[in-house]
């Protein structure tokens, strides 16, 4: 969304807002540094815990792999 905002400010033709863009920048490496933990921890991933959530539905541990 951050990017879609930015893309809008600047199509727009109207002087760029620092301070906006600078928030909109920051959210979007703070979502980029999200994802790349994530891909790391799924990356590392060998061995899953899951554990039930109800009848049907399981719910897998990322961040235990002890494989239980």
């Amino acid at each position: 969304m951050a990017i879609e905002l930015l893309a809008d400010e600047i199509t727009e033709g109207a002087p760029l807002d620092y301070a906006s863009a600078r928030k909109k920048l920051d959210a979007i490496l703070s979502a980029g540094e999200r994802l790349a933990e994530l891909l790391n921890k799924f990356e590392s991933l060998h061995s899953y815990k899951t554990t039930d959530y109800d009848n049907v539905t399981k719910i897998i541990d990322i961040e235990d792999n002890t494989g239980r």
